[in-house]
């Protein structure tokens, strides 16, 4: 009796072909723009039906941001796990160095022209923004129960979880629309910041 295909092989096919979706969307976004590419587009260039495509993402403008989303919960494990006398400032700064380093190392090549989309398309900028926030609101969560030992606004912890983030998303602007290198802006702006927030 033959056998079925094992588990293993079905999870590599199912992650061939959602990188192939990833990756035929971001080459038909970049040519032809974000609103003239449609689910149909995407799912005929990477051989897949469009019913497979929505097994794998929910909307047009989740494909580009693959992977994304769930760097929200390492973020989070890497702050848990951050002792109570290491700073709470350097912990923020190398969490968030890190995981993006991650992301845009696993393909630099196809980072790029992703990250260049999120900030030239309107539609996915706001979707970048809508992500963006929930790292924010994780900082301002970590900080605030460093400061206070309750998870409670506190206008300082969101004020620096604002300002990194969106040295985060200047840095990433700088690099993909102006030719500049990430780490040395990132690193810049969050000296900036560090230098501005030394009281706290």
């Amino acid at each position: 009796m033959a056998r079925g295909v094992g588990p293993v092989v079905r999870d590599a096919k199912k992650a061939a072909t959602r990188r192939a979706m990833v990756e035929q969307a971001v080459a038909l976004f970049d040519e032809f723009g974000f609103e003239a590419t449609t689910v149909d587009d995407i799912a005929a260039a990477a051989g897949c039906s469009q019913r497979t495509f929505f097994r794998h993402f929910a909307s047009k403008e989740d494909v580009v941001f693959d992977g994304l989303p769930e760097r929200l919960s390492e973020l989070a494990q890497f702050l848990d796990a951050v002792p109570a006398d290491e700073s709470a400032w350097a912990a923020v700064r190398d969490s968030l160095r890190q995981m993006t380093r991650q992301f845009t190392d696993e393909d630099p090549e196809l980072s790029e022209v992703r990250i260049r989309l999120w900030m030239t398309e309107p539609m996915l900028y706001a979707r970048w923004t809508e992500i963006s926030l929930t790292w924010e609101r994780e900082v301002a969560r970590f900080l605030s129960t460093r400061r206070s030992g309750a998870d409670e606004f506190d206008i300082d912890s969101e004020v620096v979880a604002a300002a990194v983030i969106t040295a985060l998303r200047a840095a990433w602007r700088g690099e993909v629309l102006h030719g500049g290198n990430f780490d040395d802006l990132v690193g810049r702006a969050l000296k900036l910041l560090e230098q501005g927030f030394a009281d706290l």
